[in-house]
């Protein structure tokens, strides 16, 4: 959060025209500057505006499915942009349940000229975050995670109207964020792409400028195409498990390993001679290839792609080359 005096620097660059933004928030930071010396230690929880525009609004009317989904699409984003930033960032296993929490996001639709507009909150009360003992740190806060979040997903929707796509920063950073975010910011894309819709978004934090980011719906698969390019949101891991079911048929069958639990495998380009070898309770030795997928409907499904699998005696005590 902006300290009092980050604030007046702030509220003096914009006045001397720094960095221009518009009058609404010039004088939101005014107010939020004097309730904060009125009331320290107490802050609002941020809030935003998701509008959808684009050939596929019609008036101010979207399709309820396309609405639905590129909402969804959208939390997932946040929600994986925060995990990664509290360190999860792998496709395995799903988020904790209390970040899911810390950037579940709230809505209340209006519409605007050729759009829908959707304002939203966090769900978690800000102050529990930045003032866990009722008290403000002397040394400063910690913002509340759905801000950090909110940041980062922005920068992602932004990065091909800026031309980012040609550059790899954008690959750096969701190398970064890893998979789950990489695979979610190309759901979204994807699902922008196919609507129609593009999703202009502001996120206002209290004593800061609006933060905003915009993908149009042409911007929309370019992004798609730059994910798929880099194979960012496919994770293959190196695993060993046991076999607990099996069938020459691609729906192979059900491995356990520690790192992934008890997941149902299909097969790549494995030979026939070595999964008739695969028999239930044999310790293997598999590469999968992980992929977040949104089925229809939008419901979440974890893809596990065996590209690799072989007895794991056979890995360890591999036999003697014919002389």
């Amino acid at each position: 959060m902006a300290s009092p005096s980050d604030r007046r620097r702030l509220l003096e660059e914009l006045a001397e025209g720094v960095d221009p933004v518009p009058v609404e928030d010039l004088a939101r930071l005014s107010v939020e500057a004097f309730q904060e010396q009125l009331h320290p230690g107490q802050r609002d929880a941020s809030s935003g505006t998701l509008r959808l525009f684009g050939p596929g609004v019609a008036g101010n009317t979207v399709p309820i499915s396309d609405v639905g989904v590129v909402l969804d699409t959208f939390q997932r984003l946040v929600a994986a942009v925060g995990a990664a930033l509290r360190d999860h960032v792998s496709n395995r296993g799903a988020i904790p349940g209390y970040l899911l929490d810390l950037t579940r996001l709230r809505m209340t639709p209006e519409t605007a000229a050729g759009s829908l507009v959707v304002t939203v909150r966090p769900e978690a009360d800000p102050e529990e975050e930045m003032f866990p003992d009722g008290e403000v740190p002397l040394l400063g806060t910690q913002p509340p995670l759905v801000d950090d979040a909110l940041e980062r997903a922005l920068g992602i929707l932004s990065a091909p109207g800026q031309g980012r796509l040609d550059n790899d920063q954008l690959g750096a950073d969701l190398t970064t964020l890893g998979h789950r975010t990489a695979a979610a910011a190309r759901t979204l894309a994807a699902r922008l792409d196919r609507a129609g819709v593009g999703l202009d978004v502001a996120w206002r934090v209290p004593g800061e400028a609006t933060r905003r980011g915009t993908l149009t719906h042409e911007q929309a698969r370019g992004l798609v195409d730059f994910v798929d390019s880099g194979d960012l949101a496919e994770e293959v891991v190196t695993v060993d498990g046991v076999v607990r079911t099996s069938s020459n048929l691609r729906g192979w069958g059900d491995l356990e390993a520690p790192d992934v639990g008890t997941v149902r495998v299909e097969v790549a380009d494995i030979p026939e001679a070595v999964l008739d070898r695969l028999s239930p309770s044999t310790r293997v030795r598999v590469t999968l290839r992980i992929e977040e997928t949104v089925l229809p409907g939008g419901r979440e499904h974890t893809r596990f792609v065996a590209l690799d699998m072989l007895p794991l005696d056979e890995v360890e005590h591999p036999p003697a080359p014919p002389e």
